[in-house]
């Protein structure tokens, strides 16, 4: 009997994997990568100019100068917009003492900062350490330090140079007898004894000095890793919920048990994406604050919640929250189905025709067509689930996913506005089709071992295999856009710390594709040979199994190039 099914069932799987792999498909494949192509050309061409990035540029005085008058005034550069967060600009004067400016005022771009000091700063080196934070909520932070050559002014005297040098002036051409003499002497080599005075009172604060510069706020870098680690619980609970969406919709429509089981992934997506929202909002109030006292800051709140990156956490928490709800409640309309279709198999023996005796089912508080029962049960599934209601829930929770990504990291201060978002709203759409569908086909593969069934992988290889080889191309093209946009210039992959990570990225990426490709070219037409084979079906389980380990590890670079500074 197992040999009759076994024949019966053999040709008819295998013409439906050929007509998955028919020609057809690779035309379009070939037609989709071309229009992907220009689309990608033309969307170069708007995206005009790179914007600058944010970065320290200049300072006055610069980094190692020496000066010969007292200072009242600093001017720090960016090459684009910054706003102080943290600690903000810090001074250690030459005396050894942390100093604040006594005014801090910014220009209208906030590009470039004054910071001016009363009394000014003199007597030997100065440390100065700056906390600045880019349009996307990136900190950036840096040291420099120069030497004032002037002597501090001492009490009685004035307090600039100038007022300094005209006494001098006046002391030693005006007095006569042994002072003016003596001061002569003294002065004639003025230069030299102010720079080895300095150089004595500075010595001894040398060491000092340089733990300064190069000093870190402990606090801080707690905070940051905080965000850091919201930040990828979110990307992976982003990842496995798009995917998870597609892939049900798509590869596993017509399987309620495996459909139920995704969705319920995405359910728990849902929970995750609100709680990575809630860390990343409280480390970036404390990596603004410089402390986690900002946590009890209402100001401080309202500026995190209202700025561009408050938004894309509040679109995330939006969507997460959509996702829970749509996700739950279809995933229990297909367990009511399932009981339904249960206690109607009972009712009906299995062969026997559906007379008038058998009252048509409805699911309760859903649109549903009646559910007539099969003479077989297998049939019954696929007739049961296409008659869902679509669930516009599910779309609204993905669309408010992928809106919050165009609010965060480099989409905001880089490129066109517009164009750089929906650059990023394809690339992370289709990086979720493709990471989220492996994580979903590796999940149904072992829960269906758990559950005691055979595997029968070939189908959902074959469905995912074509969606996911499109989404790999338009990923790839979208992620090849943005990194022209972001990046200057072809030397800043391996000069920057986001142009490293990218690089990561690509070859992690590479090898992730490169077992697709085996999956696609060689383990499907394997598997076809003899479909009924349930070794091959474990062998390609365990081939996708490597490869959502190798995607995760993509998410994890990718959820640090968004923090990472280029």
């Amino acid at each position: 009997m197992g040999g009759g099914l076994r024949q019966q069932g053999q040709p008819r799987a295998e013409s439906f994997v050929r007509s998955l792999l028919d020609r057809s498909y690779v035309r379009a494949f070939r037609r989709a990568i071309v229009i992907a192509v220009l689309l990608a050309g033309a969307l170069g061409l708007l995206a005009g100019p790179v914007g600058a990035h944010t970065g320290f540029e200049s300072s006055d005085p610069s980094d190692g100068a020496t000066i010969e008058e007292p200072i009242e005034r600093l001017v720090l550069r960016f090459s684009g917009p910054a706003e102080p967060a943290g600690d903000g600009f810090r001074v250690l004067d030459p005396a050894g003492a942390l100093r604040r400016p006594d005014s801090v005022t910014g220009d209208r771009q906030r590009q470039v900062w004054t910071l001016e000091f009363d009394p000014p700063l003199a007597g030997g080196a100065v440390g100065v350490r700056w906390t600045v934070q880019a349009p996307d909520a990136h900190p950036i932070d840096g040291s420099f330090s120069f030497i004032v050559a002037a002597p501090p002014p001492q009490p009685g005297q004035p307090d600039n140079a100038t007022g300094a040098a005209t006494e001098l002036s006046e002391m030693a051409t005006g007095g006569d007898g042994p002072g003016a003499v003596a001061l002569e002497t003294d002065t004639s080599d003025s230069a030299e004894a102010t720079a080895s005075a300095v150089g004595r009172r500075a010595s001894p604060r040398i060491q000092e000095l340089d733990a300064f510069l190069a000093e870190s706020d402990a606090r801080a870098r707690y905070a940051e890793e905080l965000g850091a680690a919201g930040r990828l619980l979110g990307l992976t609970a982003a990842m496995i919920s798009i995917g998870g969406i597609v892939f049900a919709a798509t590869v596993v429509a017509n399987r309620r048990r495996d459909a139920y089981s995704v969705l319920r992934w995405v359910r728990n997506g849902g929970v995750l994406l609100i709680v990575a929202a809630v860390v990343e909002l409280l480390a970036q109030l404390a990596v603004t604050s410089g402390d986690w006292s900002g946590l009890a800051s209402p100001a401080a709140l309202e500026t995190a919640v209202l700025a561009p990156f408050g938004i894309a956490l509040g679109l995330r928490a939006l969507g997460g929250a959509i996702l829970f709800t749509a996700a739950e409640t279809r995933a229990e309309l297909i367990r009511e189905l399932a009981r339904a279709s249960a206690r109607q198999r009972t009712a009906v023996p299995v062969g026997a025709t559906h007379t008038s005796q058998a009252a048509p089912l409805r699911v309760p508080s859903w649109p549903a067509a009646p559910i007539k029962a099969e003479a077989s049960p297998d049939r019954d599934r696929p007739a049961t689930l296409r008659q869902l209601p679509a669930s516009p829930g599910l779309a609204l929770g993905a669309l408010g996913l992928l809106l919050s990504f165009t609010f965060d990291g480099h989409t905001v201060s880089q490129g066109g506005r517009w164009v750089t978002a929906a650059v990023d709203i394809v690339h992370v759409a289709a990086g979720a089709v493709w990471a989220g569908g492996v994580f979903a086909l590796a999940g149904v593969l072992w829960g269906r071992q758990r559950r005691g069934v055979r595997l029968q992988a070939l189908e959902l290889a074959v469905r995912f295999s074509v969606i996911a080889a499109l989404a790999l191309a338009a990923a790839g093209i979208a992620g090849t856009v943005l990194a022209v946009i972001i990046l200057d210039s072809p030397a800043e992959l391996w000069s920057t710390p986001w142009g490293r990570l990218l690089i990561v990225k690509f070859l992690a990426v590479a090898c992730a594709a490169g077992l697709g490709a085996y999956n696609h070219f060689m383990v499907i037409p394997w598997m076809n040979d003899d479909p009924f084979d349930d070794s091959r079906s474990v062998w390609l389980r365990n081939m996708v199994t490597v490869e959502a380990f190798v995607l995760a590890s993509v998410i994890a670079v990718t959820a640090l190039l968004v923090g990472a500074a280029s």
